[in-house]
C-alpha cells in the first residue's frame, strides 16, 4: 500500500488488530511507528511490525509477598519507559503483550491484558489504578484549632486494594 493509505490504516491496526499481530509492508513505512525489523530483498525493502498492547498508564503492582508499588508507563507504539515507585525502569521492551523491564537490578516479565499485567510464574501482578478498589475507613482526628471557639475535626483514611484474581 502507498504511504498515505498506510497512514490512514495505522489507527485501525493499532486499535482493532490483537496485540501480537504482525504487519508486513513492502517498501513503505507506517510513519513514525518504528518497524521491529527491516529486510532488503533484491531492490525492495520489507518492513515488519508487531502490534503492541496498550500498556501506558498508572498501575498498582503487587509482588508475591504482598508489597504494593506504583508502576507508571509511558508508551509510543512498542517503545515503553516509566518508573516503579519513582525509580526509572531500564531495559523496558514491549512486544505484542510481552512486557519486560528492570528496576534496581530486579527483572520483571509479564503479559499485558486490558486491565491487568500478569507477571511470569505468578511472581507479581498489576492492575490499572482506575480498576483498583478504593474503600474509605473513617477516623476522626482532633487538630489544634487556629480559632479556639471552633475546633476542627478531620476525617480521612484511604485503603487501596486490587480486585481478586
Amino acid at each position: 500500500l502507498l504511504p498515505d493509505v498506510n497512514m490512514r490504516l495505522r489507527p485501525r491496526l493499532l486499535t482493532e488488530a490483537r496485540p501480537g499481530t504482525r504487519i508486513v509492508s513492502h517498501n513503505f513505512t507506517l510513519g513514525d511507528w518504528r518497524p521491529d525489523s527491516t529486510r532488503e530483498v533484491g531492490a525492495s525493502r520489507i518492513y515488519v511490525w508487531t502490534v503492541p498492547a496498550a500498556a501506558a498508564g498508572r498501575w498498582i503492582l503487587t509482588t508475591a509477598d504482598g508489597a504494593r508499588h506504583v508502576l507508571e508507563l509511558d508508551q509510543l507504539f512498542q517503545d515503553v519507559r516509566g518508573t516503579l515507585d519513582g525509580a526509572t525502569l531500564t531495559e523496558a521492551t514491549l512486544t505484542g503483550r510481552d512486557l519486560r523491564f528492570a528496576v534496581d537490578g530486579r527483572a520483571f516479565e509479564g503479559q499485558v491484558g486490558d486491565s491487568e499485567i500478569a507477571g511470569a510464574n505468578g511472581s507479581w501482578r498489576a492492575v490499572r489504578s482506575d480498576q483498583a478498589t478504593i474503600s474509605m475507613t473513617t477516623m476522626t482526628v482532633s487538630t489544634p484549632a487556629t480559632n479556639p471557639i471552633r475546633p476542627r475535626r478531620v476525617q480521612a483514611d484511604m485503603i487501596i486494594s486490587t480486585p481478586p484474581r
